[in-house]
């Protein structure tokens, strides 16, 4: 049983079973504030992570329209995977991530203009006709594992550092 569980169910036997008390009264208010209050140390104290979980949030709500609910299943489902795993899926995700820069620093695009698609396809058109030589080769060049762990800690070192400052 979880701590919200445990309230739940003392809030429950407290206005429906027991006959309370000032002190019991008093003493479940007590668990409220403590539980705030740790909730509210762990937020201070993990301000990065927050911010990323909040984030998160509005990316799922915003491209894949899911509710609060899927969202923080989404979010539970990464979390529940290794860092090893999520290393290697950014790993294959980089050939990706070079070709979208790519496509981005030759033909630029408006925030607007991505959800235009005659724009959309008349850009991916000029890239193909243009670029194609540049963007296969982005989608051919692999990353080692290493470089991708070492760019992992580098950057986490990174937010670290900062959040600490």
């Amino acid at each position: 049983m979880d701590i919200t569980k445990a309230i739940s169910h003392f809030e429950f036997k407290l206005d429906k079973v027991w006959k309370k008390t000032k002190q019991d009264v008093d003493a479940f208010n007590a668990i409220l504030d403590y539980k705030e209050l740790v909730e509210s140390k762990a937020m201070r104290e993990n301000e990065a992570f927050a911010k990323l979980w909040v984030e998160k949030m509005i990316i799922l709500t915003r491209t894949k329209s899911y509710d609060g609910e899927r969202c923080i299943q989404v979010i539970d489902e990464t979390l529940n995977k290794s860092l090893y795993e999520l290393i290697i899926i950014l790993k294959e995700e980089i050939p990706l991530m070079r070709f979208n820069a790519l496509m981005s620093s030759k033909i630029p695009i408006s925030d607007a203009d991505s959800y235009n698609i005659t724009k959309v396809k008349a850009r991916s058109k000029e890239l193909a006709e243009k670029y194609e030589t540049e963007l296969t080769e982005a989608l051919r060049n692999e990353v080692s594992e290493d470089k991708i762990i070492k760019f992992v800690e580098s950057q986490i070192t990174r937010i670290i550092h900062r959040v600490d400052k």
